[in-house]
């Protein structure tokens, strides 16, 4: 069980736990699991111009800077410079 404390609401009310995630090698937690693609990129230090993904067993989800994402415990998102490839 969750301490009372680390749950956070929304500006809906909603309540949310802190989610832990790996960005990169770096693993960092959110006080929400509601974020966008640019706040992931400020807290993993990436530029905005570079692309964001999500881990997925297969395939690589493509995140962009003003996406709505919800995050899971442990997702893994990577960063990938801007290409100059026509």
């Amino acid at each position: 069980m969750s301490d009372p404390l680390d749950i956070q609401t929304d500006r809906e009310g909603r309540e949310h736990e802190p989610v832990t995630v790996f960005i990169g090698d770096k693993r960092v937690t959110f006080p929400s699991d509601d974020v966008t693609g640019r706040q992931i990129k400020d807290k993993g230090d990436i530029p905005l111009d570079y692309s964001l993904y999500r881990r997925h067993p297969g395939d690589n989800e493509p995140i962009s800077n003003d996406e709505q994402v919800e995050l899971h415990q442990g997702d893994h998102f990577f960063s990938r410079p801007p290409s100059n490839v026509s």
